[in-house]
């Protein structure tokens, strides 16, 4: 019942497709559907991997010492840093915009998973991030990414920070009754 409340944060998984609405950008018109269908197994075994390691092995861990607000920075942060490793050496820029996403994807998982008590939520979530802004916008979008879609894609994402921060605190004054 309380992962509901995490529903938009779907809209952080197209936000790549607000900027094509917005951009109109050239769509590619003989998508490659082998690369999607290889990309939706790789989506799905990394969600899946990667939740069970930050929010459940790492997030488990860490609140059994920390609060749940310091768990989630930590794991997410944690998160954010080895996205940022496995990049870095080949493309530093490149490697900074995947660890600021990534770092973002880890706070909104992480709240997903401590606040909504959902591991399932959590796994869904990063899978329809990965899949719908990496693999299927990769099949489809057939231009260049400019300054407009960092823009949009960063607006997106406060939108879905506030939502997030307005369903922190009302989760903490309803614990403080």
């Amino acid at each position: 019942k309380k992962s509901l409340l995490f529903i938009p944060t779907l809209l952080l998984c197209c936000s790549n497709f607000v900027f094509l609405a917005i951009n109109k950008g050239p769509v590619d018109s003989k998508p490659n559907y082998l690369n999607l269908i290889n990309g939706a197994v790789s989506c799905a075994a990394t969600a899946l991997c990667e939740e069970l390691i930050f929010r459940v092995m790492a997030s488990d861990v860490a609140k059994t010492k920390f609060n749940k607000i310091l768990t989630l920075v930590i794991t997410a942060g944690i998160f954010g840093a080895t996205h940022f490793i496995a990049r870095v050496f080949g493309d530093p820029f490149g490697a900074t915009i995947q660890a600021g996403y990534s770092l973002f994807l880890g706070l909104v998982v992480g709240f997903t998973y401590l606040y909504g008590g959902s591991l399932i939520a959590a796994v869904l979530i990063h899978f329809l991030f990965n899949f719908i802004n990496d693999s299927l916008f990769s099949v489809i979008y057939a231009g260049d990414w400019n300054v407009a879609f960092y823009i949009i894609n960063l607006s997106v994402g406060m939108l879905v920070a506030i939502y997030l921060f307005v369903l922190l605190v009302f989760s903490i004054k309803k614990n403080q009754k």
